[in-house]
């Protein structure tokens, strides 16, 4: 039998404080391989060798079996029968298989004052105090209360699990003598593992609790990540009472599917599957569907809205008003000159790519006593998000001509003589001071439909102000007021 294997089975048989405590005594752990490896032989004495010689061989030798009362007498709780033989013992200090066949209860006291299992005893007494274990337990429970915390913080606050690992080492030379920081093993492995596999199990399990017996609705939207696999995020939106009548609109993300396809037919069958699995009755319980304006989503024939719908006729569907707002932006800049926004963007990367050019730059406007600005990124690409850059190219504007201009100059650069061209043109700077008029009238809006907080009171009255102000500019005043008393009156 292995070393392993009769370890195994000794703390099988111990309690779980004991067993506790042995595992972490590396004096009582780490036994002699001779005790491990061999189960001890009771040494015969003298008396019962004479005893064993003076019998006689027809006679009947009787034999003490062990007693379950014997365990009530005082010390004798470290003994238990062993595994099935009922003429031999088992001392739980000592990992020590004893005889009581001659001597019976003498024989276990006998072995209580034998020095190895006073040594042992003592050990024991030493580090597997009943208040010692209830405190392991305790700062055991702190430990683990103290990765969950440190994991759920790193993903609310999007930290990479890399930067766990030095954190962890951090905490531990701020408190060297605390318990629980001397005791933290979490690293980026522990944490993915533990954000995985716990805090995302419970919320999604106590997530389809409230689902099963609440209404909500069902917000999608799907993506592709940089391996170009396509991934719906489903999020579910219901009413949360807190039992004194206090309600709140409360949002939960409920799962990531990913996709092999990316049509209305794939999506559906991927958001049905996933609420079957969770055992939730969608037909009955779903009421709202949301998502962007994509045909795939929003189509009036083949979409996830009309496959939805034919399951739950009531359903409510209501479309992302930022992305009409967007649409409704990006198809009003169709009109405008395609090179404009181009111009936007080659001159941030004319810049941003040199430093030597971003120096001349930012001397140019050191010389006109200016203070030095960089130019933005225009990273997204909706117009909506544009409305920082054109202003920072118009409060710029003189500037970007003298720069370029010296950069056609003197470097002779093909890229700098385009945008020159470009910033010469005398429809530029109108175009630029129209998108910087408008654009915070369409993002003001749009602002609305992004706030976390109920913005209800106030939509109506900026979509009205929006519409005024856009009409004004392009209709006559009698016009306009007639329209305002025909379209405003009723509402």
């Amino acid at each position: 039998m292995s070393k392993k294997n009769t370890m195994e089975k000794y703390f099988s048989k111990l309690p779980s404080s004991f067993a506790t405590q042995l595992s972490s005594n590396p004096d009582i752990a780490s036994a002699p391989k001779e005790q491990c490896d061999t189960e001890p032989v009771e040494k015969s004495t003298p008396n019962a060798e004479t005893e064993q010689q003076s019998s006689k061989p027809g006679k009947k030798v009787p034999t003490q079996k062990f007693r379950n009362e014997w365990l009530t007498i005082d010390g004798f709780e470290c003994y238990e029968q062993y595994e099935r033989d009922v003429n031999f013992a088992w001392c739980k200090l000592c990992l020590d298989k004893l005889s009581i066949i001659k001597g019976g209860k003498s024989n276990l006291v006998s072995h209580l004052e034998t020095k190895r299992h006073k040594e042992a005893a003592a050990k024991i007494a030493e580090s597997a105090a009943v208040p010692k274990i209830n405190k392991l337990v305790t700062n055991s429970s702190k430990v683990t209360e103290a990765e969950l915390k440190i994991s759920g913080w790193a993903v609310e606050n999007n930290i990479s699990f890399a930067a766990v690992d030095k954190l962890t080492g951090l905490l531990k030379t701020l408190d060297p003598d605390s318990k629980v920081f001397s005791k933290l093993t979490l690293g980026r492995t522990k944490a993915t593992a533990v954000v995985n596999g716990v805090i995302a199990e419970v919320q999604h399990e106590e997530l389809v609790e409230m689902m099963k017996i609440s209404k909500f609705s069902l917000i999608v939207d799907e993506s592709t990540d940089i391996g170009a696999v396509k991934t719906l995020a489903m999020v579910i939106r219901m009413v949360e009472d807190n039992g004194n009548e206090v309600f709140r609109v409360r949002d939960y993300f409920h799962k990531a599917v990913e996709l092999h396809l990316a049509n209305s037919q794939t999506i559906y069958n991927a958001i049905v599957q996933q609420l079957h699995e969770d055992g939730i009755d969608y037909k009955k319980h779903l009421v709202g569907f949301g998502s962007d304006g994509a045909s795939v989503m929003m189509g009036s024939e083949k979409s996830v809205m009309r496959l939805l719908k034919n399951d739950c006729p009531a359903l409510i569907v209501i479309k992302c008003s930022c992305h009409s707002l967007a649409l409704c932006a990006s198809y009003a800049c169709e009109k405008l000159p395609s090179y404009l926004e181009q111009l936007l963007r080659d001159i941030y990367s004319y810049l941003s790519c040199s430093p030597k050019r971003s120096k001349e730059y930012a001397m140019i406007q050191s010389i006109l006593e200016v203070k030095p600005l960089k130019q933005l990124h225009p990273s997204a690409t909706r117009w909506l998000s544009l409305e920082s850059v054109v202003k920072r190219n118009i409060d710029r504007f003189s500037e970007l001509i003298m720069f370029f201009t010296f950069q056609s100059n003197c470097d002779n650069n093909s890229t700098a003589q385009r945008i020159l061209h470009h910033l010469n043109d005398p429809m530029t700077k109108p175009l630029l001071h129209f998108l910087q008029y408008v654009l915070p009238l369409v993002n003001k809006v749009n602002r609305i439909f992004q706030s976390e907080n109920p913005e209800f009171t106030n939509m109506y009255s900026e979509i009205k102000s929006l519409l005024l102000i856009l009409l004004s500019n392009i209709c006559e005043d009698d016009f306009l007021k007639k329209y305002q008393r025909q379209r405003f009156s009723k509402l």
